[in-house]
């Protein structure tokens, strides 16, 4: 394979390409300056006009190239002045400031390409602010010194003619050499161990210019690390807050169940995944969908269900594209029906909707919702949502019942009011202490009965009255025969078995 050494070439349009490096240098003043400009504003007015396509409108693809251009032609003159013996400082400079505002560009790329969704500190910012305004300064002085080495603006330093007469073009310059595919091994072994003796030299001479290159380089890629690994694609967890616009999201805690609020099993095939979050606006109000809020699990995503809502209604309110009201803090669940075969679970939330959905994910750490019994004795003091409860006594009785006053007009009347089951019934009468806290719905849904090895729910108990501390409920006559009877409360995590009677003789 026939090769020719490129420094004729570079010697020959030594000054042309010095004018393509002056044009580039200009062109990039222009580029930069809106940058510069859109970050003094940002910092001084703390606002900004976001439109759609933002990076490409500010770092367009052809800032990259003319970048990549400029340092290749740096390079290419960095080695012809240095086998020249000639000074070789500047291009060493054009080479590293190539290299940062390339590193630059593409930080500030991603910068804009996030910043619908991501809120900067005011410091973030003004360092940003800085940055771009070194870089900007900069390029006049290589704007300056590419014109002076392009056009000899000074004859006795920077002359053209000078330049060229001084690299001295020699016929080894351009000489063609053959590179001959046939190789001997010990060829190769001495070119080898050459090349690296040379190798070895050459950074030697050249060490504190590229352990600057090295350094700058490392620190490059560490920030870009970490700023994508930390900002642009972190990971959240439960009670951490994700800031999108000025909406603040954040899942206060997640769990697994199969069981509704009154404790029975939904579905046997499946399990349901209850999000607990919280929506912070800090803005004007605003309406979200509540499609925007997906599980990810193996990437296979699942979609929030409002049809299974009122099976969790008592633990929350169901969210399902509700207003969010300006400047409000309101928690929410979001309820998700997953396949049984699941381990790790992504929550996330979509950040915009674009030609690409960007989401911010939060890693759940999810409990498993499981039911507990209880035991008690009559007489003994529970607890159900944070309110107190004692099962003072209780009859069994064919029928009963109960006087009342009644007051009209500033006249009281009393009243006998007859208790009656239906037919073939007795009436279970249970006095509990604070039975005024319990609701009718609460007593319908969850208080249940055991007897032998049988349990009485819903239909199978008739709320008959209440009265102040009483309960008046119509079961079966033959629970009256049993020596072990059990009053449940039966919530969603926990049974609660009260035993009224244990004994035949009691």
């Amino acid at each position: 394979m026939i090769l020719r050494k490129p420094y004729a070439f570079l010697i020959k349009y030594f000054r042309l390409i010095h004018i393509i490096m002056f044009i580039v240098f200009s062109y990039l003043v222009f580029s930069l300056r809106p940058i510069y400009i859109f970050f003094s504003d940002y910092v001084s007015g703390n606002n900004y006009m976001y439109f759609e396509n933002m990076a490409q409108k500010y770092i367009s693809p052809i800032l990259f190239v003319m970048v990549i251009i400029v340092m290749a032609m740096a390079i290419g003159i960095y080695f012809l002045m240095r086998k020249k013996n000639k000074p070789i400082l500047f291009y060493r400079l054009v080479i590293i400031y190539s290299f940062v505002l390339l590193v630059s560009l593409i930080y500030f790329y991603i910068f804009f390409k996030s910043l619908s969704n991501t809120n900067y500190t005011p410091l973030r910012l003004v360092i940003n602010r800085d940055v771009i305004m070194i870089l900007y300064y900069l390029n006049f002085i290589f704007v300056g010194f590419s014109f002076i080495r392009a056009f000899g603006f000074d004859i006795k330093k920077f002359s053209f003619d000078n330049d060229k007469k001084e690299l001295q073009l020699e016929e080894g310059d351009n000489e063609e050499y053959e590179l001959n595919i046939k190789v001997e091994k010990d060829d190769v072994v001495n070119y080898l161990n050459k090349q690296k003796r040379e190798l070895r030299y050459y950074f030697m001479e050249n060490s504190k210019f590229y352990k600057i290159v090295g350094i700058i380089v490392l620190s490059s890629l560490i920030l870009y690390f970490c700023y994508s690994h930390f900002v642009i694609n972190k990971v959240y967890h439960e009670n951490e807050e994700v800031k999108i616009g000025n909406i603040i999201y954040s899942v206060r805690k997640s769990v697994i169940t199969n069981v509704d609020k009154y404790g029975k099993e939904i579905n046997k095939d499946n399990d349901f995944l209850i999000v607990y979050l919280n929506i912070r606006n800090i803005g004007s109000k605003i309406t979200l969908d509540d499609q925007q809020f997906r599980i990810n699990i193996g990437n296979k995503y699942y979609y929030p269900l409002v049809n299974y809502c009122d099976y969790f209604d008592d633990l929350g309110q169901c969210y399902h594209d509700s207003s969010v009201a300006e400047n409000s803090n309101k928690d929410y669940i979001l309820v998700y029906k997953l396949e049984k075969n699941y381990k790790k679970i992504d929550f996330e939330v979509l950040k915009r909707k674009s030609s690409s959905y960007d989401y911010s994910r939060i890693l759940l750490s999810y409990t498993i919702d499981s039911k507990k019994v209880v035991d008690y004795n009559k007489g003994d003091v529970f607890t159900i949502s944070n309110n107190e409860y004692q099962v003072l006594d209780y009859e069994i009785l064919t029928k009963t019942s109960y006087v009342y006053d009644e007051c009209k007009a500033n006249k009281c009347n009393s009243y006998t009011k007859l208790v009656s089951p239906k037919l073939g019934n007795n009436v279970l009468v249970v006095e509990i202490k604070n039975l005024s806290k319990l609701t009718n719905e609460f007593l319908k849904n969850y208080v249940g009965l055991k007897y032998r090895n049988n349990t009485l729910y819903g239909s199978d108990i008739e709320i008959i009255d209440r009265y102040e501390n009483k309960i008046y409920l119509g079961i079966t006559s033959m629970v009256h025969k049993e020596d072990k009877i059990v009053l449940i409360f039966n919530t969603r995590n926990t049974e609660y078995d009260i035993l009224l009677k244990d004994g035949v003789d009691e």
